[in-house]
């Protein structure tokens, strides 16, 4: 497995913990140069599509190391 995969294995309680970090509508977002531009729920909606794009990547490619792990079980058992 690679890093990217042992990176995207994260517990129910982290995840909860994730779910948490979500602002309020109309909060006020500060980053290393002062008020940020956009609201920080449109930033956490941007960053949410972000992780699911990556998470379906990720998905696919599991999906295909499955397919070859088929495969070879085939050409072995021959």
């Amino acid at each position: 497995m690679s890093f990217l995969h042992h990176l995207l294995i994260i517990t129910r309680e982290e995840r909860e913990l994730m779910m948490d970090r979500v602002p309020p509508p109309n909060a006020i977002a500060f980053g290393p140069n002062g008020v940020l531009e956009e609201s920080p729920l449109d930033l956490a909606a941007m960053e949410a599509i972000q992780d699911i794009e990556m998470s379906k990547r990720l998905l696919e490619r599991k999906e295909e190391d499955v397919e070859d792990a088929k495969e070879e079980v085939v050409s072995l058992k021959k």
